[in-house]
């Protein structure tokens, strides 16, 4: 999708909301809570809501949105980074992997 005029301005003011939550949540303000998702169950970080079955909850309703988000939003310089060898062997799931690890059966 590409973003033009007032999508654009749409989209900065969504994507600082989520770095607030993501702040607010006790995350970087630079960061997305998607990534944060990502990096908590690909790459055994601290969990987001407490518990890593909640955010497994929370990323498979938002795969139901956007297919395969939260690995795909992972922000690896942003927040607690993720080394480049840890972010490339996360890039490199397939999709069934990636939802294996999500607990959603293919």
């Amino acid at each position: 999708m590409i973003i033009g005029g007032d999508n654009k301005k749409g989209f900065k003011i969504w994507y600082q909301f989520d770095c607030l939550g993501n702040w607010l949540l006790g995350g970087s303000i630079t960061e997305l809570i998607s990534s944060r998702l990502g990096k908590s169950i690909y790459a055994n970080h601290k969990s987001v809501f407490g518990h890593l079955n909640l955010d497994i909850f929370v990323a498979v309703l938002l795969h139901q949105l956007d297919t395969d988000h939260v690995r795909q939003c992972i922000q690896p310089e942003k927040g607690r980074k993720v080394d480049d060898e840890q972010y490339k062997k996360i890039m490199a799931f397939e999709l069934d992997e990636s939802l294996g690890a999500l607990g959603v059966p293919i």
